[in-house]
């Protein structure tokens, strides 16, 4: 007889779609620190990102961070995107950038992102951010899939 039936839950799952190597090193850092670390899969192009995502065999992740500035597809085109894609437009999408051009921050919430964040350049901020942005997303958030 089995003693403890609680099933573990799966591991939720955070992409990140970010072309900084030094980002994505934080992120990792960040990630690692928290008490039951998401599992992370980092993807450095629009391209490749808006690929993953639209692929049939992929799961969707419970959470997407995105910078705006990335190469072969920008991070506000792999955005707008996404909102046009019945099956992703629920996903959350967060955009970590370090840009605060207006008009960037327009674009976004026009295509429906759930937040804009600014990277901060100190490492405690960053790490900070990343650990409430999880905790909120991946803890106490209650997803479009449940409804």
């Amino acid at each position: 007889m089995v003693a403890d039936n609680k099933i573990n839950p799966p591991l939720k799952s955070i992409l990140l779609i970010e072309d900084n190597e030094d980002d994505i090193l934080l992120t990792k850092l960040a990630l690692s620190e928290i008490t039951t670390p998401p599992h992370l899969l980092a993807i450095k192009n629009g391209k490749e990102g808006l690929d993953y995502l639209l692929g049939e065999n992929n799961t969707q992740p419970a959470l997407t961070l995105i910078d705006l500035k990335l190469p072969i597809i920008d991070g506000i085109s792999v955005i707008e995107m996404i909102a046009a894609n019945e099956r992703l437009r629920s996903m959350p999408l967060v955009v970590l950038t370090t840009s605060l051009e207006p008009s960037d921050i327009k674009r976004c919430y026009n295509a429906n992102i759930n937040s804009y964040l600014r990277k901060p350049v100190d490492y405690d901020e960053f790490k900070e951010l990343i650990s409430k942005t999880v905790e909120y997303w991946l803890t106490l958030n209650i997803p479009a899939s449940h409804h």
